[in-house]
């Protein structure tokens, strides 16, 4: 959806203002002008995180609201999505490629989900819908995995309080 780019907001991938200089609560802020333009969501930087899916990931990490929006907090929380749909129980071979495929397609619409026919999870939902396929995902995912040995395991989810 965002083409890579730690900057992208809803309805524009190659958006060039630096979210990574603005804190959480500008980003709230940010989120706040997209509903009052009745924009489709608040999807916002990298991984086009939503501000419930934001605030969620605010209180299980902890975050204050002066933390700024930078690449590797969009990271962080991308890793924490990942490992709340069984990324630790995916890299240790507790969880087959299709349960682990079908979370994270829970988390980002433009992911097929194998449980859907190949359809985003939430195809039919506004203009949602896959952005590339099963085998596309399997195939990353299996890149992932051959790298193991070269790349630290994922931490466990943050403790819920």
């Amino acid at each position: 959806e965002s083409g890579g780019n730690y900057n992208a907001v809803i309805g524009d991938a190659h958006a060039a203002a630096d979210l990574g200089a603005m804190t959480l609560s500008q980003i709230y802020g940010l989120m706040d002008t997209f509903k009052a333009a009745n924009k489709p969501s608040t999807a916002t930087g990298r991984y086009q995180i939503i501000r419930a899916t934001l605030q969620g990931l605010q209180a299980s990490l902890k975050l204050g609201m002066d933390e700024m929006f930078t690449p590797a907090l969009q990271d962080k929380l991308a890793v924490e999505l990942m490992v709340e749909q069984g990324y630790s129980k995916w890299w240790t071979g507790a969880m087959t490629d299709e349960d682990f495929a079908h979370g994270i397609s829970m988390v980002w619409a433009s992911l097929p989900d194998p449980q859907n026919d190949g359809k985003s999870h939430y195809d039919g939902i506004g203009a949602n819908h896959a952005s590339t396929t099963i085998p596309a995902v399997y195939a990353v995912l299996q890149k992932a995995r051959a790298a193991k040995g070269a790349v630290a395991p994922p931490l466990a989810p943050a403790p819920q309080s």
